[in-house]
């Protein structure tokens, strides 16, 4: 019997990517969007995916349309990697979208179908354990609740629930972007040179793990943030000040 797994994301490069890609490994997806229109339609051909509309936005809208869903057919699988587009100052809308909907619509899965394991993939990004210059305050402390909230979904206070957390890095190639990277293609370059693994992490690398993670990993994977970003996180910040600084001016 197929999988069943639902993607949040919407237009997300990697959202898409990883849809896409389970949908070749032969499982049902659902590719949820606040507005599945226009280039996300175009983004899947002969209805590989079946599309729907919740805005995690709106807690109790959400809820509603989860309920449906989750009433209609066993779930296996849900993958949160949905980014808020609003105002990132919005503190409240923010941590609406990315942890307390989310985690209510875990929770009302697990209420549902609490006789079978459930996998559960939540994105977060460097900014839930360091500080990011360019982001601001809300920004940290939502991904750092996420990262919170993937720990406690994988301490089994929930029946069968297994939760792991990815986390993409600051530099992930987008096709869409192409041609912002070829007209500026001397900071690509420099920035390449400076991560250990030489390029930008690619959707479609994610997508793989992805796969892995909802399809082929064991349970016993359970409760890690899995980094992909080509090894930066493993540097020191004096390593890549250093890549700033001549030679002759070191003391």
């Amino acid at each position: 019997m197929k999988m069943n797994v639902v993607v949040f994301g919407g237009h997300s490069p990697i959202a898409v990517a990883i849809s896409k890609k389970l949908a070749a490994s032969k499982v049902n997806v659902t590719h949820v969007s606040r507005n599945p229109q226009g280039y996300l339609r175009d983004s899947f051909s002969n209805n590989e995916v079946h599309l729907i509309s919740i805005n995690l936005e709106d807690v109790i809208s959400a809820k509603k349309i989860w309920a449906k869903l989750v009433v209609s057919k066993k779930i296996d699988g849900v993958i949160f990697a949905q980014r808020f587009r609003g105002d990132l100052k919005n503190f409240h809308n923010m941590l609406t979208c990315d942890v307390i909907t989310p985690f209510e619509l875990v929770k009302d899965l697990c209420l549902i179908q609490n006789d079978t394991n459930k996998k559960i993939l939540l994105f977060t990004s460097p900014a839930s354990s360091k500080t990011i210059g360019s982001q601001d305050f809300p920004y940290h402390v939502t991904k750092a609740a996420i990262l919170s909230m993937m720990k406690y979904l994988a301490s089994g206070v929930m029946i069968n629930v297994t939760a792991n957390a990815v986390c993409p890095g600051s530099y992930v190639f987008k096709e869409r972007a192409r041609d912002f990277y070829e007209k500026n293609n001397q900071y690509f370059t420099e920035i390449q040179s400076h991560i250990p693994s030489h390029q930008f992490t690619q959707v479609e690398e994610i997508a793989t793990l992805v796969e892995f993670l909802m399809i082929k990993a064991p349970n016993s994977i359970n409760g890690q943030e899995i980094v992909v970003d080509g090894g930066l996180l493993t540097l020191d910040q004096s390593y890549l000040l250093d890549k700033f600084i001549p030679q002759d001016n070191k003391s």
